[in-house]
C-alpha cells in the first residue's frame, strides 16, 4: 500500500486555497496569513513548501492551466477526422469556462503581473506557447487531410486561440453579457468557416 505524502497534500492544498483567495480578494489583497489560515495549516508550512507569495502563483499557475491544456490536448487525441477535432477544441475550451470559472480570474491577475516580472512574462508565453502548437498540429491535419484551406497553421492558432481567449474573458468579466451557448455556436462556425475549404 503507498503511502501517504503528507507534505503533498498540505502544498495542494495550499495552492487550491491560494486559488480561491485570488479569485475571490486579488493577489495583491491576498496575504500569506490569509492563506495559513484558510488552509487550516501554519504558516511555517507555508514557507516551508514556498519561498515567497510569488511562487505561490506559479504554482497555482502551473498546476491549474498546465493541467487544463494537457488534459484538452488529451481529450482531443481521441478524434481521429480534423474537423471534429477543431470542433471539440472550441466546445472543449469554452466549456472549461464554464466549469472553473475562479482559474479565470487569477489568470487575470497573472497576466497584470506580466509588465513587470520577466519570469512570470516566460511563463505566461510557455502556456500560450504550448496552446499554439497543439491548436496549429490540428489545423495541420486538416490541411494534410485536404479538408482545410491552405493557411498558416501557426497564425491560424494564434487567430483561433485569441477568439476563443476573448470570449472567455468576456464571460468571466460579465456572465449576463451574451448567451454563452450561442457565441459558443458562433466562435465554432467562424473558425469551420474560417479554415473549409
Amino acid at each position: 500500500m503507498a503511502r501517504l505524502n503528507i507534505h503533498e497534500i498540505r502544498k495542494d492544498e495550499v495552492v487550491r486555497v491560494a486559488t480561491r483567495l485570488v479569485a475571490r480578494k486579488g493577489w495583491q489583497n491576498t496575504t500569506l496569513a490569509d492563506i495559513a489560515r484558510e488552509a487550516n495549516v501554519s504558516l511555517g508550512v507555508i514557507t516551508y513548501h514556498f519561498a515567497n507569495k510569488d511562487e505561490i502563483i506559479r504554482s497555482v499557475m502551473e498546476k491549474y492551466v498546465g493541467e487544463n491544456l494537457t488534459q484538452l490536448h488529451q481529450s482531443l487525441q481521441e478524434w481521429d477526422d480534423p474537423v471534429e477535432k477543431l470542433r471539440n477544441l472550441v466546445r472543449l475550451s469554452l466549456r472549461e469556462t464554464m466549469r472553473d470559472k475562479e482559474i479565470y480570474y487569477v489568470h487575470f491577475d497573472y497576466w497584470a503581473k506580466i509588465s513587470w516580472n520577466d519570469e512570470i512574462r516566460e511563463m505566461n508565453a510557455q502556456f500560450y506557447d504550448f496552446a499554439r502548437d497543439w491548436t496549429a498540429d490540428c489545423v495541420r491535419g486538416g490541411i494534410e487531410a485536404g479538408v482545410f484551406k491552405q493557411v498558416d497553421p501557426r497564425d491560424a492558432a494564434t487567430l483561433i486561440n485569441s477568439l476563443l481567449i476573448g470570449i472567455q474573458a468576456q464571460h468571466a468579466f460579465d456572465e449576463e453579457a451574451f448567451d454563452f451557448e450561442r457565441v459558443a455556436e458562433m466562435a465554432e462556425k467562424a473558425v469551420l468557416d474560417y479554415l473549409l475549404k
